[in-house]
């Protein structure tokens, strides 16, 4: 199984595509480094493009040539944290179902551990976002969060159907196993991402695994 901790995404991961030049790519990188942190520290809403040219020491004019307006940062940010957790995820489709829930579970918190301050807006923005993006930008957003449940009711489900998890209601362990996602958000302060993956791994998995084993033997 692939190693759950090597992948640390860049700053460059984040940068949308505009053109060629790597002027264009650091400065892109600057602002979205800088409104990632605004926007967890202050709420999306709170903050302007005039503290975001203050802090970047940029002009308005420069921001707005690199990003059409605050509301596609905003997209960019979140659209970076959640394709990052779609693709790491995938792999998951090839692996026994109990290696499939860890592996699901050390990518999906290695996610939060690389993207820690895109996901504290995810989770505050989220009740907005239908009036905040754009309807093509939300669309986008919803397409690769279902494409990632798809995921785990594949995993759930071949689990269940070789008997190695007790049976239920694929649906509705999926969304169990989801709602984890918001949790280390508030606590990434206080344990290191080896020790949620541990404790959500030890929690979930033996208690959908029929002989309530969290590791295959």
């Amino acid at each position: 199984m692939p190693k759950a901790f090597g992948r640390k995404a860049t700053l460059v991961d984040r940068v949308p595509p505009r053109g060629g030049s790597e002027r264009k790519e650091r400065q892109c990188t600057r602002i979205l480094y800088h409104a990632a942190r605004l926007f967890s520290e202050l709420g999306y809403a709170s903050t302007t493009v005039d503290m975001l040219a203050e802090v970047t020491q940029m002009n308005k004019a420069s921001i707005y040539y690199y990003f059409e307006n605050k509301r596609e940062i905003l997209f960019t940010l979140i659209e970076e944290s959640a394709n990052d957790l779609l693709e790491v995820s995938k792999p998951a489709l090839d692996l026994e179902p109990r290696l499939a829930l860890r592996y699901l579970i050390q990518f999906g918190i290695g996610n939060f551990y690389r993207h820690i301050h895109e996901n504290r807006i995810f989770s505050q923005e989220l009740p907005y976002l239908t009036e905040t993006l754009s309807r093509a930008q939300y669309d986008k957003i919803h397409r690769m969060q279902r494409d990632y449940m798809k995921i785990v009711y594949n995993v759930i489900e071949r689990g269940i159907a070789q008997g190695l998890f007790r049976k239920g209601d694929v649906r509705l362990l999926g969304q169990l196993f989801a709602g984890w996602n918001l949790a280390p958000i508030r606590l990434t302060e206080l344990v290191s991402e080896e020790e949620m993956v541990d404790a959500v791994s030890n929690l979930f998995i033996s208690g959908l695994c029929a002989d309530g084993t969290a590791r295959p033997e």
